[in-house]
């Protein structure tokens, strides 16, 4: 992922307005891992989770990086989403799954950059 952006990055600076959207998930927020009160923080799948840790930091990273340019990097948290790669059962559909993706995707007035959120709003670092 980072070597796949990192490519295009001198397109996307080229162009007049760019969007980088990270595929993330609540389970990679530290804050939602730390409190004891989440089913997040009862989760044991270290390895996922620690690499969608990993995406939401190359993210804040990738905005910083990007700040004053017309480049927006934001990540999203799809959720759950009933489909056979997920494990059949999520409680998402696709088309919820992927609608705060798009949203962001095609805005012409977005601005915010360095976000992590899902169809709902913010999700916590």
């Amino acid at each position: 992922m980072i070597d796949v952006t990192q490519v295009f990055l001198p397109l996307l600076k080229a162009a007049p307005a760019g969007r980088i959207i990270n595929i993330s998930s609540a389970v990679g927020s530290l804050t939602l891992a730390s409190d004891a009160s989440t089913s997040i923080h009862k989760l044991q799948a270290s390895g996922y989770q620690a690499s969608k840790s990993a995406v939401n930091m190359f993210t804040i990273k990738l905005a910083a990086e990007l700040e004053g340019t017309s480049i927006t990097v934001n990540a999203v948290n799809p959720g759950w989403v009933d489909t056979s790669f997920g494990g059949g059962g999520g409680n998402r559909t696709v088309q919820v799954g992927v609608a705060r993706t798009v949203e962001l995707a095609t805005s012409d007035a977005l601005t915010d950059s360095g976000t992590f959120s899902d169809i709902d709003g913010i999700v916590p670092w």
